[in-house]
């Protein structure tokens, strides 16, 4: 492999912009000429993906916000449609975002490129209409239930059970510290990594978080696909008409914020 020569990857979502950016770390290490680009959050910009769209940018839910959304959704797609084109990348790896990917999976089908997609969408288990998109459009399926590798090893789709990743995680969290004993009464809130979860949920859980007292103190983890800026702002909003205002933190890391919960 050439420098000139790069890999596509695409993750929408925060948890996908986590796994993405530990794939680039260990293809890095194996493969120090290796390049990417393509859709991710911060976690992937970190380590080392060229971002041609953000995941921030495309990040929406409910078909509200997708209405609101389509004229910078369309833009952005037509951007990474292009970048492929331009490019001509190796291979591509997507990462769940199936309302995306299954799209860019076909344009990358018809250049020739080898499209590797990591976590299944739950097609054994909704819009199974989809699992002809994947035999016509995804070269291997890279599993992180057992059971999806005899499902789609049944219907002509090659496909290999890496493990769940929350698995590793879990791993990494118990070396983490546990709450000191003499501050127990941490609580993590997670109203969720898109803007309308966090609207819709945020504030319910403030209200929830003034009536147990001042005894407790909270950590808000910040999604990579979130702007923390603006997530401050929404939280002072929702904190205002409070009589009382609990203490909340904004951290990095949810897995730390989850091992220091009480």
């Amino acid at each position: 492999m050439t420098q000139q020569q790069q890999i596509f990857v695409s993750a929408g979502e925060a948890s996908g912009d986590f796994y993405g950016a530990e794939i680039l770390r260990v293809l890095q290490q194996r493969r120090p000429d290796l390049r990417a680009f393509g859709l991710g959050g911060r976690a992937m910009a970190e380590a080392g993906q060229r971002q041609v769209v953000r995941a921030e940018d495309v990040a929406v839910m409910g078909i509200t916000e997708i209405l609101r959304h389509i004229p910078t959704i369309l833009r952005s797609y037509r951007r990474l449609v292009q970048a492929i084109r331009r490019e001509r990348p190796v291979a591509a790896i997507l990462i769940d975002f199936p309302d995306v990917n299954f799209r860019l999976a076909k344009h990358l089908k018809r250049m020739g490129v080898a499209v590797v997609w990591f976590v299944s969408p739950q097609l054994w288990a909704w819009k199974r209409r989809r699992l002809q998109w994947v035999q016509e459009r995804v070269d291997r399926m890279m599993v992180i239930l057992p059971f999806e590798e005899r499902f789609y090893r049944a219907r002509g789709v090659e496909a290999e059970f890496v493990g769940h990743p929350l698995a590793t995680l879990a791993e990494i969290a118990a070396d983490l510290p546990l709450a000191a004993p003499e501050d127990p009464q941490t609580i993590a809130l997670l109203p969720g990594s898109r803007w309308r979860e966090i609207r819709a949920n945020l504030p319910e859980m403030l209200r929830f978080a003034a009536l147990l007292g001042p005894s407790y103190r909270y950590e808000l983890p910040v999604a990579s696909t979130i702007n923390r800026h603006q997530l401050a702002a929404v939280l002072e909003a929702a904190l205002s008409p409070l009589a009382m205002r609990p203490e909340i933190a904004l951290v990095d890391d949810a897995f730390a914020a989850l091992r220091r919960a009480r």
